[in-house]
């Protein structure tokens, strides 16, 4: 992504924001990290998106990872959180 990873990190805050089921737990920009949780629409599971900002070439490289909390499977809901994420950052 374009931009230093601090300027990143506040893109990534003001999109979790703006998106529905969407909370921010916490996000440091000195360090590069946020943690960010979504919550389902149907079954009202939580999943934690946790991401890690590093500085590269021109900008930034975002690690993002997403996890359920319960159950083994997920249906494809991760990723459609990282997803969703990447949309709104655009």
């Amino acid at each position: 992504m374009p931009g230093p990873p601090a300027d990143v990190a506040r893109r990534i805050e003001a999109a979790a924001r703006a998106l529905p089921r969407w909370r921010i737990v916490s996000i440091d920009p000195v360090a590069g990290t946020a943690h960010l949780t979504r919550r389902t629409r149907v079954l009202r599971f939580t999943d934690d998106v946790r991401l890690s900002l590093t500085p590269g070439d021109g900008g930034t490289v975002v690690h993002a990872e997403s996890r359920s909390r319960i159950g083994v499977g997920d249906l494809g809901q991760n990723r459609r959180n990282i997803l969703e994420l990447w949309a709104a950052l655009s």
